[in-house]
């Protein structure tokens, strides 16, 4: 998989993340089983990967937060190590998830 084309499918990721946010806050039914899909497409995507590709993927900052979210999934990577390059990122939603997975290695 090339860098291009996994900004593709975590865009849709995003996209649907969106979706189902919105659809939680006006009291759709069902969201819970919508937001377990998404996690396990997460997942699933994050299986085809490689400690590498991450490494590619966090040149754009506008991915950071997914590579993280990715790097607990990803075999052969090291997500707290990883977590660790961002904890002082000027991105307050970076900073957020690099302490959170800290926190739960």
């Amino acid at each position: 998989m090339t860098v291009a084309e996994l900004k593709e499918r975590l865009n849709d990721l995003s996209w649907e993340e969106q979706m189902e946010f919105e659809m939680s806050e006006r009291g759709a039914q069902g969201s819970t089983d919508a937001t377990r899909e998404i996690e396990r497409g997460v997942r699933e995507l994050a299986r085809q990967l490689t400690p590498s590709l991450l490494d590619q993927l966090e040149q754009d900052g506008g991915y950071v937060v997914w590579s993280l979210r990715l790097s607990q999934h990803v075999p052969g990577d090291s997500p707290s190590r990883r977590a660790q390059r961002f904890l002082h990122h000027a991105d307050a939603g970076v900073r957020y998830w690099a302490a959170e997975i800290i926190r739960g290695a």
